[in-house]
């Protein structure tokens, strides 16, 4: 009896069948794979190796004992029983159902119906600027689309220091320069209201930061402001001006009205001196002289009064002219006081421009307020990376691109300046 009869042989009390011994038909006899003439649906494409699956599910209708599960070996290889290690690369599961009905065949001696499901593939696996890194389950269909989706979609920062590296510093840069604009612009307008000029004059500086329209914009808010203050101011100035002319106004009547006084106590003491020699001489009574004396102390009175109200205009006057000059000096040291302050802030921005154009630069080669139409747009690359025959190669990609099991998506994002 021959090695083949004997595992046939063997293979029958195995599986607990009689089965009589049939000669081993060669390669290509007449002895028919029933998965060449059945029309088992195959789970996975043409396309797509079975060295793709980590586990399969064989079954054998005639053997129930070979059914089970099977896992893909490293050295893409399945362990069946009494068979042996059968290799499965390049192999779509159509192919090793009908390597394995042979291989059975071979040592039974008879046909038998293999058929193949997998059970799991290899899983793909995401990295990059994704939500959620990591192996995601494939299926037949699968696209890099898909993929992304799975993996949480592109990666979207929370905090705006994660952003993209060179927009980041642009944008920074460009807050900074409409910052120092405004600051500028506000310094401008403090010149020239403290040298008393009507409007404000855009400094060249400006139109290096941000654009004609924001400095138009910048200037024409200042060129408010100052007519703003300069009305208010000026409001100001003249209450205080018309009240020093009140107080003018109201000394010079009480000095016309001091001088009718002195006047007219001069005459009544005069006649006061007449009534009293008189009355001496027996020619007028003395009540006469009593009510001549009062007339002049009910003038002097009079007189006392004025006194007393051309002091408290003077003293109102006083008070108008320190409160003008006051309200000058006050208005200088707030100023300058508002203009050391701008000073020093703009500073700090031109630094932080500076820097923010420097790291810019550094990243992209351009001028970060280059101003126009220009921006940073970000684009999505992809790449797979497919190891097939233990060689890896690497393929661009686009979002309706296939995959296949074990593929690594890479998912980049980069930045491109547009015009």
């Amino acid at each position: 009896m021959s090695r083949q009869t004997v595992s046939a042989v063997a293979l029958s009390v195995a599986l607990g069948v009689a089965v009589a011994t049939y000669p081993v038909f060669a390669e290509g006899g007449s002895a028919r794979n029933s998965a060449q003439v059945a029309n088992s649906q195959d789970t996975i494409a043409p396309s797509v190796p079975i060295t793709s699956a980590e586990r399969v599910s064989i079954r054998v209708p005639e053997y129930p004992v070979l059914s089970g599960e099977y896992r893909i070996n490293d050295d893409e290889t399945i362990s069946f029983p009494v068979v042996g290690r059968i290799k499965v690369s390049r192999k779509t599961a159509s192919e090793l159902e009908r390597d394995i009905a042979e291989q059975v065949r071979r040592v039974v001696g008879r046909d038998c119906h293999v058929t193949l499901e997998v059970i799991d593939y290899k899983p793909v696996f995401v990295n990059g600027y994704v939500a959620r890194a990591g192996a995601m389950p494939w299926k037949p269909g699968y696209t890099v689309m898909h993929a992304e989706s799975l993996a949480g979609g592109v990666f979207r920062p929370s905090d705006s220091r994660s952003a993209l590296p060179a927009e980041t510093e642009r944008a920074r840069a460009n807050r900074a320069a409409a910052d120092l604009a405004r600051l500028i612009a506000h310094l401008a307008r403090i010149q020239t209201e403290r040298k008393g000029g009507l409007k404000v004059t855009a400094p060249k500086e400006m139109f290096d930061l941000v654009s004609k329209a924001d400095v138009t914009k910048l200037v024409g808010a200042q060129n408010s402001m100052l007519a703003s203050r300069k009305a208010a101011f000026e409001a100001r100035v003249k209450a205080l001006e018309r009240g020093r002319v009140d107080s003018e106004a109201e000394i010079k009547l009480l000095k016309e009205q001091m001088a009718r006084l002195d006047e007219q106590i001069k005459l009544r003491e005069n006649y006061s001196k007449s009534v009293r020699a008189l009355n001496a001489k027996g020619l007028v009574r003395f009540e006469r002289t009593l009510d001549e004396q009062t007339r002049v102390a009910a003038l002097e009175e009079r007189r006392t009064n004025v006194i007393v109200a051309l002091a408290r205009a003077h003293s109102s006057l006083s008070s108008i002219s320190r409160e003008l000059d006051v309200a000058r000096q006050e208005r200088i040291a707030n100023l300058d006081e508002e203009m050391i302050r701008l000073e020093r802030e703009a500073t700090q921005s031109r630094i932080e421009v500076d820097s923010a154009k420097v790291s810019y630069r550094r990243l992209t080669g351009q001028n970060a307020l280059m101003g126009g139409e220009q921006r940073l747009n970000p684009m999505l690359n992809y790449e797979i990376v497919r190891s097939q025959g233990g060689v890896s190669r690497s393929i661009k990609a686009e979002p309706l691109t296939p995959l296949l099991p074990g593929d690594l998506l890479m998912v980049r994002l980069q930045e491109q300046l547009s015009q």
